[in-house]
């Protein structure tokens, strides 16, 4: 047993290094690998937290003047520093100190590992150039700041513009109607001239009837006067009176001569005095005068022409015809048409219940001196069917003209002899009577005829016809349009309507002295007016490199056509009141709700036209929303911004500039129009054309109306003027005595002693009528200034719009700032910098990016070459890549 033992423990030698060795060596294989393992997880906890620290520090690395002048936060990914500093951050928050700085026995984590270069990619479309991005930021810059502003300066405005669409819209159709019944009015002085020259046709039908009477008398007596020659001749034959024979022959010729020059024209001689041997010697007998006769025919034909022409004129268009006439009415009786419809449709809007009380009253309910609204004037104008006026004369006169020129053209010499026989002969047969029983020496020659042999005595029959005369029978004569005749029509009355206007009380001409006078005054304000669409802002006025205007959000309402011709500036307006502009003012609190914060941001961040020069010291420079000064120094449009976001025109500011005036002048146009029914001053010079030309009926109220059109232009050019100086004006205008500044009124405008009410001529209007009283003081409210027009206006924009011009005012002012471009001396000298400058550019702003870090982690014990060798060809890895990546925005 003893041996036994000797020799297992002799055998066994060594034993126990193989068992410590057998559990040693998976103890290191586990605890190596697990090291590497605990290694891994750490080194990715370090990098993802290093990776954050780095993220988060190229947040803070935004661009400092773009966060100094507007609020904004944007990291420029061309910023050559960029990349340099996040690789800093990632060393520094992964790596920390340098392994060189470490010391001997220290661990490190990433011993012999390879840190690479961090990746920030920009998140794609996360840049300020993006409208959304931009405006996201924009409201959360301005929730804080601009609640106050919202109420005070904007909520608070847009109550007033809830009825402008329809009071717009009332007053286009108020001057749809005005401008109808001016139509109206010339069409119905045209029918009066018809009228006249037509009526002249029964003058003209008794003229001819006369004239071929006249002829028809003078033939009767030429014809007698060939009987009378002949029996002389007959007398001196049977005397054997050769001489005296022969003198009567030429009697009888010359007779018969006449005849034919009075049927033909030609020259006609009398005062036959007989021939004589008183003397001792025969003496011919002769003629003593003569004159000349335009014939029988020929006025026939004149006339009958005449009277043609007033059937249908062919040759000109002179309105003096029958069926210019009917024309006439029924172009009338449309234009009436035309003119109830306008009518009715006025009324129905101003029953709607959606425009100003005061519109209403002013056209429906105030009553003139004749006890008539302007409404029931226009309503005057409806009751005549004139169309049928017109038809009933022509259809009765037309017939009754070609039957009297059928009997002058188919005239014929007849009647009825004294022994009851028939004469009838055709003027060609009277002209020539030298067939038989016309001869001179009829009664010679019957001497030795017998019975039916004799010759009929035709010139005898033909001189003693019972006074042969064209009569035209009452029951068929011409009617003039005024007569009994078309009672069923009203024609009498509507004549006497015509008359009144035109002749009897009326004086057409003052009536055109003060319209013509009136055009004068409105193309004197327009002229005005053009005079403020000359900017002269501290800023630039051009970018030679800015995009065109996307475009024109103005109306050229003042600055196009011609105010001083006919119709110019009533047309204008109806062309502008017609647009979306108001439908979209009234609708602009909807409109406003998803732009409110951007609009607030924009109208404090920038300038307009009324900003503060901060040249003198009543006019201190302002700030902005951030505390920076609005001047050239930052902004490069200095007093043009806010026109800009509105119009849009990057080019040329005064493009903006004109569009934001027009646009208030239109407005103020309608503001000023509706007031104007309360304002005593207009009423009274409105009243004072009416009753001068009382005779015109509605007409004169058109007129009048012509007046408040002028006076309601005339002061908005007033309010242009003083919003442009930074004055807040009345949104309505009150009454006062014009004239007076602490009269209490609002309205500036007057007319007064510049109508004369007996000529009706008007002055020239001078540059003093468009002087404001008010001393740059406010009206009292409420009131408007021109930025708070600017703010409504800019509601009318598309929200991206809008954000995207934001980023173009920001690119040309950080440019400007950061180039100092504003301490050049001349405007000229800052556009030409800023033209040739590379302009800063928000798609550069980063505002979301992602930060990309990867470590190649080496391993401690796997990367051991006894590790590496594998294991049935497996060979872990010597290296692991760790990557971390982080999103930041802003």
């Amino acid at each position: 047993m003893k041996r036994f033992f000797q020799k297992l423990l002799h055998n066994c030698t060594g034993a126990v290094t193989v068992f410590v060795t057998l559990l040693l060596i998976p103890a290191v294989l586990v605890s190596g690998t697990g090291v590497d393992i605990a290694r891994i997880y750490t080194a990715r906890s370090v990098l993802q937290d290093g990776n954050q620290l780095a993220a988060n520090s190229v947040l803070a690395s935004y661009d400092a003047l773009l966060q100094d002048l507007y609020g904004l936060y944007g990291v420029m990914k061309d910023d050559p520093e960029f990349a340099r500093m996040a690789d800093s951050y990632i060393q520094a928050a992964v790596l920390g100190k340098s392994p060189k700085d470490t010391g001997l026995g220290t661990f490190q984590l990433f011993y012999g590992s390879d840190l690479q270069s961090g990746d920030v990619v920009p998140a794609d479309g996360m840049n300020l150039d993006n409208p959304q991005v931009l405006r996201r930021q924009i409201e959360e810059y301005a929730k804080f700041r601009a609640p106050v502003i919202i109420v005070q300066e904007i909520l608070g405005r847009l109550d007033v513009f809830q009825s402008v669409q329809e009071d717009a819209k009332v007053i286009q159709d108020k001057l749809e109607v005005d401008q109808k019944v001016e139509q109206v009015e010339k069409i119905y002085r045209s029918i009066y001239d018809c009228i006249q020259k037509v009526n002249e046709a029964k003058g003209q039908e008794e003229s001819a009837i006369a004239s071929v009477n006249s002829y028809l008398d003078q033939i009767r007596q030429e014809l007698q006067g060939m009987i009378d020659a002949r029996e002389g001749y007959t007398a001196a034959f049977d005397a054997e009176n050769e001489n005296l024979a022969n003198d009567y022959k030429k009697k009888f010729d010359g007779h018969k001569e006449n005849i034919r020059h009075l049927i033909d024209g030609g020259t006609v001689y009398q005062g036959w005095v007989s021939g004589s041997d008183s003397s001792g010697s025969w003496k011919d007998g002769g003629w003593t005068s003569s004159y000349y006769e335009n014939g029988l025919i020929r006025t026939i034909r004149n006339s009958s022409e005449l009277l043609e022409d007033f059937i249908m004129n062919e040759t000109v268009w002179k309105n003096d015809s029958l069926e210019e006439l009917a024309n006439l009415c029924e172009r009338a009786q449309s234009q009436k048409e035309e003119l109830e419809t306008l009518v009715d449709n006025l009324e129905e809007r101003l029953n709607s219940g959606k425009c100003s009380a005061d519109l209403k009253n002013g056209i429906m309910v105030e009553k003139d001196k004749e006890g008539k609204t302007i409404l029931e004037h226009y309503r005057e104008l409806l009751q005549y069917d004139v169309d049928a006026m017109g038809k009933a004369v022509q259809s009765y006169n037309e017939p009754q003209i070609r039957q009297v020129i059928s009997m002058l053209e188919n005239l014929t010499y007849g009647g009825t002899s004294a022994s009851g026989t028939s004469v009838d002969m055709s003027l060609e047969s009277l002209k020539i009577l030298d067939g038989q029983g016309y001869e001179i020496d009829l009664e010679v020659l019957n001497r030795t005829l017998t019975g039916e042999a004799r010759i009929p005595d035709k010139l005898s029959y033909a001189a003693t016809v019972s006074g042969y005369r064209l009569v035209l029978n009452s029951e068929n004569e011409f009617r003039t349009f005024q007569d009994s005749r078309f009672q069923a029509t009203q024609n009498e009355t509507f004549y006497a309507v015509l008359e009144q206007f035109y002749r009897t009380g009326g004086d057409s001409g003052k009536k055109d002295n003060l319209e013509s006078g009136l055009e004068n005054i409105l193309g004197s304000i327009q002229s005005k007016f053009t005079t403020f669409l000359e900017f002269d802002p501290l800023g630039a006025t051009k970018y030679n490199n800015g995009a065109e205007s996307a475009g024109y959000q103005g109306t050229d309402f003042g600055s196009a056509g011609d105010w001083g011709s006919e119709d110019g500036a009533t047309e204008q307006a109806q062309d502008a009141l017609n647009s979306n502009l108001f439908s979209r003012l009234s609708n602009l609190a909807g409109d406003a709700a998803d732009k409110l914060l951007l609009l607030t941001y924009d109208t404090e961040m920038f300038s307009c036209y009324a900003t503060n020069s901060g040249e003198t010291e009543d006019e201190p420079l302002e700030e902005n929303m951030n505390g920076i000064p609005l001047s050239v120094d930052v902004n490069y449009y200095f007093q043009s911004e806010l026109e800009y976001l509105y119009n849009g025109d990057l080019t040329n500011a005064r493009n903006n500039l004109k569009a934001v005036t027009s646009m208030i002048f239109l407005v103020r146009f309608v503001f000023n129009y509706i007031a104007s029914f309360n304002i005593d001053e207009v009423n009274a010079t409105v009243n004072m054309v009416k009753t001068s030309l009382s005779w015109a009926g509605p007409f004169a109220v058109v007129a009048g109306e012509l007046v408040r059109l002028a006076m309601a232009l005339g002061e908005s050019v007033i309010d242009v003027s003083r919003l442009k100086d930074g004055d807040a004006v009345a949104l309505y205008k009150t009454d006062g005595k014009i004239g007076e500044a602490d009269s209490g009124g609002t309205w500036q405008f007057s007319l007064s002693g510049m109508i004369n009410d007996v000529t009706g001529e008007v002055s020239e209007i001078s540059d003093s009528s468009f002087n404001s009283d008010t001393n740059g003081d406010d009206d009292a409210t409420p009131s408007l200034r021109y930025k708070d027009y600017l703010r409504l206006f800019l509601l009318l924009v598309d929200g991206d719009t809008l954000a995207q011009r934001t980023a173009k005012l920001i690119e040309l002012n950080v440019t400007n700032k950061r180039n100092n471009f504003g301490d050049l001396g001349s405007r000229s000298e800052r556009e030409e910098a800023m033209a040739s400058a590379e302009l800063f550019d928000l798609s550069n702003a980063v505002t979301g990016f992602s930060l990309t870090t990867t470590v190649d982690l080496r391993m401690l014990f796997l990367s051991m070459p006894f590790a590496q060798r594998g294991v049935n060809g497996v060979v872990p890895p010597g290296y692991l890549s760790l990557t971390a990546t982080d999103y930041r925005g802003y």
